[in-house]
């Protein structure tokens, strides 16, 4: 079988995965080409650049003795951001350019029956941290849309000692486990995103998936659903993180969010710069603001 059609029935089964679990876990050796790969090798200079300055050893050391510094409300996070001193932009080592990588965006396409806009592209190490799970690593629902995808891709072996996520099949909208907790309603957020105890008693433990892999393993999800991650008890794990929603996600609606440059402080697009004049229309459509699309909830 050539290349090409691997790559055209590995999507296919994201997709069906996707429709049947809300999860499904890939790799870049069966989802990617070659320059998709030369863009996975330029983002691991930069956490390995990271990972070898002062300045993050001394956080990761702070962050394993428990004394972290506390400037950011998940202080467990270092990103690529807070290394740089500024948002990641489009001429940052193929961060967002990865996040717009074609076959990314076949899948994210196919599975929400939608034209997509890219949210929150985020390059994290995560260090070990003795204290309580807390924020995203405690059971939780994204709030953006009643359907929308997260894809976490793996730039060291993780495991569930240093940081895998955790995911519930069928928890999203509709699912079989949609019940357990408030959910999205009416294009309005019905509550915190977070399950309270009782409701994290409830999730049957046949249906968690975790999502270990070794370095280059691609993990999607409809992040509707229930999952938490993040929690490293031994080591780091260095992972992007990208979020894809329909134009007409619901807190694209209400104005909750807006465009790419929502939060300047993660993420900038410079929409007269050459680099984003050289992307094609279709990438350009996923970070430029614009008319919602009304097709579909």
């Amino acid at each position: 079988m050539s290349c090409s059609l691997q790559m055209e029935k590995e999507k296919k089964r994201i997709v069906n995965s996707l429709n049947e679990d809300g999860i499904a876990i890939s790799h870049i050796d069966a989802l990617l080409g070659n320059k998709e790969k030369v863009m996975f090798i330029e983002i691991r200079k930069l956490f390995d650049e990271m990972l070898s300055s002062d300045k993050i050893k001394e956080r990761l050391r702070l962050l394993k003795n428990n004394t972290p510094i506390c400037d950011k409300d998940k202080i467990f996070e270092i990103t690529a951001s807070q290394y740089l001193g500024r948002p990641i932009n489009l001429s940052d080592n193929e961060i967002i350019k990865f996040s717009l990588n074609e076959h990314f965006l076949d899948v994210v396409e196919k599975y929400l029956e939608s034209e997509v806009k890219v949210r929150n592209v985020l390059h994290w190490i995560h260090g070990e941290y003795p204290r309580r799970p807390s924020h995203s690593m405690r059971w939780h629902r994204d709030t953006e849309s009643e359907k929308l995808v997260k894809v976490w891709t793996y730039f060291n072996d993780v495991s569930l000692e240093n940081g895998a996520g955790y995911y519930v099949k069928n928890s999203a909208k509709g699912g079989k486990n949609d019940h357990i907790w408030q959910n999205v309603t009416n294009e309005q957020l019905n509550g915190t995103g977070y399950l309270d105890s009782a409701a994290v008693a409830k999730i049957p433990q046949e249906d968690i998936v975790h999502a270990s892999g070794p370095a280059g393993t691609i993990v999607f999800v409809n992040s509707n659903g229930f999952h938490k991650g993040g929690y490293v008890r031994e080591g780091y794990r260095a992972i992007t993180h990208f979020l894809y929603v329909r134009p007409n996600a619901c807190q694209i609606a209400n104005g909750t969010i807006t465009d790419f440059n929502y939060n300047p402080q993660m993420n900038y697009c410079d929409y007269e710069s050459e680099e984003f004049q050289k992307l094609n229309e279709r990438q350009k459509k996923c970070l430029l603001p614009g008319k919602q699309i009304r097709n579909g909830g």
